[in-house]
């Protein structure tokens, strides 16, 4: 995470980042090996929430949902390894396809899936879910 922050401090300072991407927080190591992974987690979020307010830009950071959200609609529960990222977190917003395609099928790929942009918390604003189409062929999401 120091290396993050460190590169996160230089990144606003010299390009004036707006916006900051975390693919994935899962991936993000600690110096704390001896501790919990779900501990591990909420020091990461908490240090991510502080770092957003400190270069006073959003973080986003993206996470994995626990496996008993396959098959159902997700809920803040169903994040993955601490509860401390529902906690921290400003806004969640949870993906969903309402009709599930087998994306290893290369015929599918080109086509149009049904998806929901769950808005499971917003800190600023209301909640609620917005149905939207995903065109895989260009990983893109549009209005349905």
């Amino acid at each position: 995470m120091y290396e993050l922050k460190a590169q996160a401090r230089r990144m606003k300072k010299i390009y004036d980042v707006q916006i900051i991407f975390i693919d994935y927080i899962g991936l993000i190591g600690t110096h704390q090996s001896n501790m919990p992974r779900f501990e591990q987690v909420a020091l990461l979020s908490k240090a991510i929430k502080d770092l957003a307010k400190e270069l006073k830009i959003p973080i986003i950071a993206l996470s994995q949902l626990t496996r008993s959200a396959e098959g159902r609609e997700p809920s803040l529960a169903t994040l993955r390894e601490s509860g401390a990222l529902e906690q921290d977190a400003d806004m969640v917003i949870l993906l969903h396809r309402d009709n599930e395609v087998d994306m290893r099928d290369n015929d599918t790929l080109n086509d149009c899936s049904k998806v929901k942009l769950i808005i499971a918390k917003n800190r600023v604003g209301p909640v609620g879910i917005a149905s939207m189409n995903f065109i895989s062929k260009f990983t893109k999401f549009t209005d349905r």
